[in-house]
């Protein structure tokens, strides 16, 4: 007995830490998801706020700036003032991208045969402001439709070409037309900036930050070094 006694204890002691470990570990991952999900329930609440005191924000917001009046401040906020511009300029003309892909989505699946084409064109609109990871869920949900209405290799690789085309006309005529008439750059400027951002800051991330970064450069260098160029 006082030999099982001890094994036990020396088991508990072995598989206590491990348990609290694992209890510890789930614990967090509820706790990480239960904040998400509440910065997400807050979201509206923010957004009414600030729609609420938009015009008080749009006044006063130079207020908050922690820089004393000087000449400094006053370029600073034109600098910040500009970007915000730019940024506005560049979400709205993302959501016309979103539109355009949603269209030729809708097409080239009607093209294909693909059940739910509309749907999916409606999906891609809505998943395509997001660039790139969209544009993947969205080709992704086709292929699985494919696969299982048709069981077969030609409609899954109609799919794909559908989604070839449209990302080439999206990287190389949508996207560079529409956001440089929007944000003011050259289509060229717009694919270099996307694959210089893709490359140096990685991946998504980098293709999301490429054009309002390279707008946001755009305005610093058009105000101190171009215009101080010209004078």
């Amino acid at each position: 007995d006082a030999e099982a006694l001890q094994s036990a204890t020396s088991w508990l002691a072995k598989i206590l830490p491990k348990v609290g470990a694992w209890l510890f570990g789930q614990v967090s991952k509820v706790a990480s998801w239960f904040g998400v999900l509440a910065g997400l329930a807050l979201i509206p609440v923010y957004a009414f706020y600030f729609l609420l005191e938009k015009e008080g924000i749009e006044k006063k917001w130079t207020d908050y700036l922690p820089i004393a009046r000087s000449g400094f401040k006053d370029e600073l906020v034109f600098v910040l003032r500009s970007i915000n511009g730019y940024l506005i300029a560049f979400f709205r003309g993302q959501v016309i991208v979103a539109l355009c892909d949603g269209i030729l989505y809708t097409i080239g699946f009607f093209i294909v045969g693909l059940p739910y084409a509309f749907l999916l064109g409606v999906m891609a609109t809505v998943l395509t402001m997001i660039p790139f990871l969209g544009a993947i869920t969205t080709c992704l949900m086709a292929l699985v439709i494919a696969f299982v209405q048709f069981g077969d290799w030609w409609h899954p690789l109609g799919v794909l070409t559908v989604f070839a085309v449209v990302q080439t006309l999206e990287g190389l005529v949508i996207s560079p037309k529409i956001m440089g008439e929007r944000v003011g750059l050259h289509p060229l400027t717009i694919i270099i900036a996307v694959m210089a951002g893709t490359t140096l800051l990685g991946g998504l991330l980098g293709g999301i930050l490429a054009i309002p970064l390279t707008a946001a450069l755009r305005v610093i260098m058009f105000r101190y070094v171009w215009k101080k160029r010209e004078a």
